[in-house]
């Protein structure tokens, strides 16, 4: 996925909580809260000039635009600042400008990954939407249904046959970790692995449940670094599943269903 894409993506979520992303209503505070996202998101997108920033993609169209034509249209913020609801106008031709941007094909692996490893679902024909895309994007999906394992000895039973672990798998999460570790060659294509009904085995076991996805989390940032990539989606029947931290980073929910009221 491009740069642009997970800015407009972000800007979708500012605009749905204005009130968390910038309390005080200042386009310049929001300025640098879209520029710094961008630039965050390196080393999974090329940033270049930030598209919001000064100078900016954006700046350049909105100095094309009716009542917005200046000299000055390098600072944007200082253009709609005259405005009566600055933030408002603002939200309403950012509208405009990405509608207006060309379509991209959406690089799932890159898009998946730009925040963190372990991504939450709880629609399961989201989920399939997704599984399928990336199939048709050439990533492996490995999918494991969660929900009846009572214990560590279902884990490993099934995550070994599922991923192909040698005969030799210890069957604890020391040989996961280096079965992970060995799953990619130079030649491999990335690899999702696909975990349905995880807050039935999450409370069944919460100890066992985050021990496999902080390995999995962690393998998989590993493996980012030499251009390799492992995901992992979870669904849950349960909207309300929080995790802790894996692999030192938060497990989110995927874009549609980022607000809860999206989850039932």
């Amino acid at each position: 996925m491009t740069a642009k894409r997970e800015v407009h993506n972000f800007l979708a979520r500012v605009r749905q909580e204005p009130e968390h992303w910038v309390p005080d209503g200042s386009l310049r505070r929001l300025a640098g809260l879209l520029t710094g996202y961008q630039a965050g998101l390196t080393p999974y997108a090329a940033v270049g000039v930030p598209e919001f920033g000064p100078d900016g993609a954006f700046a350049h169209w909105l100095g094309r635009q009716d009542g917005y034509q200046s000299a000055e249209a390098a600072d944007w913020v200082a253009l709609i600042e005259r405005d009566a609801l600055p933030l408002d106008t603002f939200f309403t031709l950012a509208q405009r400008y990405c509608e207006e941007q060309p379509a991209t094909e959406v690089d799932l692996v890159r898009h998946l990954s730009r925040n963190t490893f372990v991504t939450l679902y709880r629609r399961r024909p989201l989920l399939d939407e997704t599984t399928a895309g990336l199939r048709a994007q050439g990533c492996r999906v490995v999918q494991v249904d969660t929900a009846g394992w009572t214990g560590q000895h279902d884990l490993h039973r099934e995550l070994a046959a599922a991923l192909d672990f040698p005969d030799y798998y210890g069957h604890n999460f020391d040989a996961l970790n280096d079965c992970l570790r060995d799953v990619f060659d130079d030649t491999a294509a990335p690899l999702a692995l696909v975990l349905t009904g995880f807050d039935h085995y999450a409370r069944t076991d919460p100890e066992a449940s985050h021990i496999l996805l902080d390995i999995v989390a962690d393998r998989a940032r590993v493996h980012a670094v030499s251009g390799c990539h492992l995901l992992c989606l979870v669904q849950s029947d349960d909207p309300h599943l929080t995790l802790e931290p894996v692999g030192a980073m938060s497990a989110l929910w995927n874009d549609a269903e980022w607000l809860n009221a999206n989850r039932t």
